[in-house]
C-alpha cells in the first residue's frame, strides 16, 4: 500500500490538526450552488480550499445590482455566505496566459480541482484533466455538469429547477391535481454531496495506488439515482408513480397537519400497527384502533381523507411543540414544521454546535452551519465567513507559490491578477 503524503506547500496550514482532511488542497473553479457547495463541505472538513475567481466571470452570487464590486459579498447576498465559507479567494484574469500559468504552478501543489463550467471549458482553457495531470500525475478532478461530459445532450446548460426535471424528481413531487413541482436549490445540494463522496473515494483511491482520477458527475444522473425504487416499480410492475402530496402509499397517518397559530404545522408518520394504536391513545380516541375503516395500514391509507380530518381536528387546537411532545412520549413520528427563525434559534442544534454565529467584516454579524455529523477525535474546521474577493491573493501567490511583492504588484498592474 502506498502512503498518500501531502504535497509540499509554501504556507503554514490552518485549522485542527486532527481535521480529517488537514493537508489536502482543492482548487475551486465553481459558482453557484453544487460545486461551491461541494468545496465548502470539503473545506468544513480540513480541506484547504483555493476559490479561483476570475474577471472573465464574477460570481453572481456574490452581488446584487445595488452593490458595487467593493462591497462584495454583501448583506444581499446570503447565498454566497453560505456556499462559500472556508475558503480562500483568489482573483486571475482567465484570458490571459500568464494566469493559466499560475493555476497550473498551483495545480502542482494541490490535490483535487473541482469545475462545474459547461463540458470542454476548462480543456479551452487549458487547463483540462490531461493537461493538469502533467503538472500533477496525482491529481484529482471532479467535474460536475448538469448533463455530465458525455451522451447527446451534454452541452445543454441547466439549473436546479430543470436537472431535477430531467432526474424524474419534479414529475412525482406535488399534488395529485397539480403540476410537477419544482425542487430548485435542494437538487444542488444533493448533486454537491454525492460529488464530495465521490471525490473522498478518489483521495482514498490515490492513497492506496498513487493515482489521480477523473471524476465525471453528471447533476442529472446524481439525481436519478435517488429514485431507484420508483424506478424498480416500473421495470417490475408498469407502475408510474404518481403525484401524491404528503400522503405515502404505505403508512396513514401521514402528512403535515395544521395547529394553532399563525402558519404552524406538524409533521406526523405513523409506521406500525403498535404506533397506530398508541397514537389513538395518545389523542385520546383510543375507539380509532378498533373502528373498522382503521383496522390496519391498508385500511387507513384507502380511508385516510377521513383519518387526516380526524388528526387536523386535533392538532389545530394546539401548539405544534405541544404536538410534537405529547406524540414523542407514546412513540410517535412528530416534529414541527420549521421556520428558518425557528431553526437559527432551535436548542437541541445549538446543542449540537450545528448552528455557528461569526463575525464578517464587512457584513457583520452572520450565521452559519456546521458539518452535519460528529466525528471523535477528528473534528472538522469551523466554519469561517466567506472571502472577500481576492483576499487572498498575497497569501497564496506569495506565501504558496513564493512570488515577491514586486511580481504580485507587476501581475496586479498587468491586470494577470485584479
Amino acid at each position: 500500500m502506498m502512503t498518500d503524503t501531502p504535497q509540499p506547500s509554501g504556507a503554514p496550514e490552518v485549522g485542527d490538526v486532527r481535521a480529517p482532511l488537514r493537508g489536502i488542497r482543492v482548487l475551486d473553479f465553481c459558482a453557484i450552488y453544487a460545486g461551491p457547495f461541494a468545496c465548502s463541505t470539503l473545506g468544513m472538513l480540513g480541506a484547504d480550499v483555493i476559490r479561483i475567481e476570475s474577471s472573465a466571470r464574477l460570481e453572481q452570487l456574490r452581488h446584487s445590482r445595488s452593490n458595487p464590486p467593493a462591497d462584495w459579498p454583501s448583506k444581499n447576498a446570503p447565498g454566497f455566505h453560505v456556499l462559500n465559507h472556508n475558503k480562500r479567494s483568489i482573483t486571475l484574469n482567465l484570458r490571459e496566459p500568464r494566469s493559466i500559468e499560475l493555476i497550473k504552478r498551483l495545480a502542482a501543489v494541490s490535490d483535487v480541482v473541482i469545475e462545474n463550467f459547461r463540458p470542454g471549458v476548462m480543456q479551452k482553457l487549458g487547463l483540462g484533466y490531461d493537461a493538469l495531470r502533467e503538472v500533477n500525475p496525482r491529481i484529482i478532478m471532479t467535474s460536475m455538469a448538469a448533463m455530465g461530459d458525455s451522451g447527446p445532450e451534454r452541452e445543454y446548460g441547466a439549473l436546479a429547477t430543470t436537472f431535477s426535471a430531467l432526474a424524474g424528481l419534479s414529475h412525482m413531487t406535488g399534488y395529485a391535481d397539480g403540476a410537477p413541482t419544482e425542487y430548485r436549490g435542494s437538487s444542488d445540494f444533493r448533486s454537491g454531496f454525492i460529488g464530495v463522496f465521490a471525490t473522498l473515494a478518489a483521495i482514498y483511491h490515490r492513497q492506496r495506488t498513487g493515482e489521480g482520477t477523473r471524476i465525471d458527475l453528471a447533476a442529472r444522473d446524481a439525481l436519478a439515482s435517488l429514485i431507484g425504487d420508483t424506478l424498480m416499480d416500473y421495470s417490475m410492475n408498469g407502475r408510474v408513480r404518481k403525484r401524491d402530496g404528503n400522503h405515502s402509499t404505505s403508512m396513514a397517518p401521514h402528512g403535515v397537519y395544521r395547529c394553532a397559530g399563525d402558519d404552524h404545522w406538524v409533521s406526523i408518520a405513523v409506521g406500525t400497527e403498535d404506533e397506530w394504536r398508541r397514537f389513538a391513545v395518545a389523542i385520546d380516541q383510543p375507539a380509532l384502533a378498533t373502528d373498522p375503516r382503521f383496522a390496519d395500514a391498508a385500511a387507513r391509507v384507502a380511508h385516510r381523507d377521513d383519518l387526516d380530518a380526524i388528526v387536523t381536528a386535533w392538532t389545530s387546537s394546539r401548539a405544534d411543540y405541544e404536538v410534537m411532545r405529547v406524540l414523542q412520549k407514546a412513540g410517535v413520528a412528530a416534529m414541527p414544521s420549521m421556520r428558518s427563525d425557528q431553526i437559527v434559534d432551535d436548542p437541541h442544534l445549538a446543542e449540537r454546535a450545528f448552528i455557528q454565529r461569526l463575525k464578517h467584516d464587512l457584513v457583520g454579524p452572520i450565521t452559519l452551519m456546521n458539518v452535519p455529523w460528529k466525528m471523535s477525535g477528528s473534528p472538522g474546521h469551523p466554519p469561517q465567513p466567506g472571502p472577500m474577493l481576492g483576499e487572498h491573493n498575497r497569501e497564496v501567490f506569495g506565501g504558496l507559490l513564493g512570488l515577491s511583492d514586486e511580481e504580485i504588484a507587476a501581475l496586479a498592474a498587468e491586470r494577470v491578477i485584479f
